[in-house]
């Protein structure tokens, strides 16, 4: 029943219920690249972003007029907190995004 009513909605009168599902595996087979391409790009931005910031991070670490004022001690410190958070954010939700949709069965539900 819920096919037909697929049908009905999606595909013009007079065509059948396997050109609808071949539509349906097209329509999936979109999703899951869009899914791969979200999913890479919040990882590619945090990553990238995380790594940016450690090479700031280094440059003022070995800079030793910068590291001779307190503030730039306490920037370092809170800064590690910063990294974490861009791969807390961006790479790790995108790492489960990529493992539960190309993962096995179980993984899925």
């Amino acid at each position: 029943m819920r096919e037909r009513q697929f049908v009905n909605k999606v595909l013009p009168r007079g065509h059948t219920i396997s050109e609808a599902e071949d539509f349906v595996v097209i329509l999936v087979m979109d999703t899951q690249w869009e899914i791969y391409f979200v999913a890479s790009s919040h990882m590619l931005i945090g990553l990238c972003s995380a790594c940016m910031y450690i090479v700031y991070l280094v440059s003022v670490f070995n800079d030793k007029s910068l590291m001779a004022i307190p503030y730039y001690k306490i920037t370092i410190f809170m800064s590690t907190a910063d990294i974490v958070q861009l791969l807390g954010a961006g790479f790790v939700p995108g790492l489960f995004v990529l493992a539960q949709s190309t993962g096995p069965f179980w993984l899925n539900k």
